[in-house]
């Protein structure tokens, strides 16, 4: 098999992984296996790179509550998601921090709920991020989506990449670790790409 051959069969695995539908560059095929490889799994459990129909106050993963018990009051997290199929008005991420029994925090008090800037509205489509930062009373987070400027509030919406990472970066999608344990993805594969790409690039 030729050099071409072999990137171009390591392109193709990259964008059926992450979704990515453009022509990959050398460059861009690094970035996404450096995201894929950076350490991290998706906080939230049960999302998918697929498109899933939910009502825009829910989360496509298997619970609306991520825990952050061992991490420290300072600590930036990144929400991020695909959004599609917005009927009335506009849909934005919404954050809210929780104490120790996964109520909300008092947000005349602390900064405990998060919506971000960026939103969709009808006919459009677009992967939308929200940047939080760890408050010291925080022991959860709960996440949803939220309708702005609609009158109906609730609607269904389309939704896929659903993801929680730490660092101020959204990442592209990948499973959690509790879905690859449970056979969602092969992270020896990723491995192996990682691999067999450094080997590829400094041939070239």
């Amino acid at each position: 098999m030729s050099l071409k051959d072999v990137l171009t069969k390591q392109a193709d695995l990259l964008r059926a992984k992450t979704g990515d539908t453009e022509k990959l560059s050398l460059s861009r095929m690094q970035d996404l296996i450096n995201t894929l490889q950076w350490g991290q799994y998706n906080m939230i459990d049960g999302t998918s790179d697929q498109y899933k129909t939910i009502q825009s106050n829910q989360t496509t993963g298997s619970s609306n509550m991520v825990s952050t018990a061992e991490f420290h009051g300072g600590d930036i997290f990144t929400y991020s998601a695909t959004i599609k199929g917005v009927t009335e008005g506009r849909v934005a991420l919404d954050v809210w921090q929780c104490d120790d029994a996964g109520n909300f925090l008092d947000s005349t008090k602390y900064p405990a709920e998060w919506i971000s800037k960026d939103s969709v509205g009808v006919n459009e489509e677009a992967d939308i991020s929200i940047s939080i930062t760890l408050t010291t009373l925080t022991w959860y987070f709960s996440f949803h989506f939220t309708t702005i400027n609609a009158s109906g509030g609730v609607q269904p919406i389309q939704v896929k990449n659903e993801r929680l990472y730490t660092g101020n970066l959204p990442g592209v999608w990948c499973p959690s670790l509790n879905d690859i344990i449970r056979g969602g993805a092969n992270k020896l594969m990723l491995l192996h790409l990682q691999s067999n790409f450094n080997n590829w690039r400094y041939a070239i």
